[in-house]
């Protein structure tokens, strides 16, 4: 199980998977941190909404150790994927994202289609509401565009096209 970050929407029940499927846990070693305490990594707003809802996100959960620590790119084709794992920093300082050999790509939280967590336009690409380093993340952004990406899988909302992010201009 990858862990494209360290925030509790996207590991808060790493726990009762993990008992159930038996699979190696894997995550960046910038998240680790945030993964044994079992809580969200630094979440810095990107804009007002951001900051309206981040007092609402606090909590914890049982932490875990990881599996797997990643430091840059972990090939896939011992798991039986064909295609990579690559550090995206930006979302968080361990963001990952996936490269798979068809040019499909999950992002994590990189980008966010749509507003309110994907429920409203879903497929518009949008700066998340939380970013560590703005600038990373552009940097991340532009390092996958590189890869002229068939179909872009984010976290929340999409999926999202090479083309709808480059109307936007990332």
């Amino acid at each position: 199980m990858l862990l494209t970050h360290g925030h509790l929407d996207h590991f808060g029940n790493i726990n009762e998977i993990k008992s159930v499927f038996k699979a190696p846990v894997a995550i960046h070693r910038e998240d680790v941190d945030a993964l044994e305490k079992g809580q969200d990594s630094h979440l810095k707003p990107t804009r007002k909404r951001g900051a309206l809802i981040k007092p609402f996100l606090y909590g914890r959960v049982k932490g875990t150790s990881p599996d797997i620590i990643i430091d840059t790119t972990l090939s896939l084709k011992s798991f039986g994927v064909n295609g990579k794992v690559v550090h995206t920093p930006g979302h968080t300082d361990g963001s990952l994202s996936v490269i798979l050999k068809n040019n499909e790509m999950i992002i994590g939280d990189l980008l966010m289609g749509g507003h309110i967590g994907g429920l409203l336009l879903p497929h518009k690409p949008r700066h998340h509401y939380f970013a560590h380093n703005m600038d990373a993340v552009q940097k991340s952004i532009q390092r996958l565009l590189h890869e002229k990406p068939s179909k872009i899988y984010v976290g929340h909302g999409g999926p999202l096209t090479f083309q709808d992010i480059q109307k936007r201009e990332f």
